[in-house]
């Protein structure tokens, strides 16, 4: 379980107050559907939930991750072990160019080699997964 914060909207229903409100989060629960709120860590939002209302893939990914769980239990265990693989992609060392390349992306993303370099980089990435899994 991953610790996060509660969906806004859900915890002033439940509350009656607009306070932040923090919670354990299991997988099916890190997005608010209802609501259409990222509950996970995001930088740049001091730890608050992202609004995902330009996100509906990200909606129609989450409620069909929900309705995999119902039928069979152990895909958490699959989601654990996923998270575990690529959370171990981030602890290798990257070369310095692209630390940098990073950083310029994220610091200035509307600058046109920036924009480029960020396609480039979730091109190469996509091709990269669906060639290891086998897709």
């Amino acid at each position: 379980m991953a610790w996060g914060p509660a969906c806004p909207v859900c915890a002033a229903a439940r509350t009656g107050r607009e306070l932040p409100a923090r919670r354990y989060l299991a997988p099916e629960e890190r997005v608010c559907a209802r609501h259409r709120y990222w509950l996970l860590y995001v930088p740049g939002t001091s730890g608050l939930p992202a609004p995902l209302g330009r996100c509906p893939e990200v909606i129609a990914a989450q409620r069909r991750h929900v309705r995999l769980l119902r039928r069979s239990p152990t895909g958490a265990q699959a989601f654990e072990v996923a998270r575990a693989v690529t959370n171990s992609w981030w602890e290798q060392p990257w070369p310095i160019l692209w630390q940098r390349a990073y950083h310029h992306a994220h610091t200035h993303p509307r600058h046109p080699a920036a924009h480029n370099w960020l396609h480039n980089q979730r091109r190469g990435w996509r091709c990269h997964v669906v060639g290891w899994v086998g897709v």
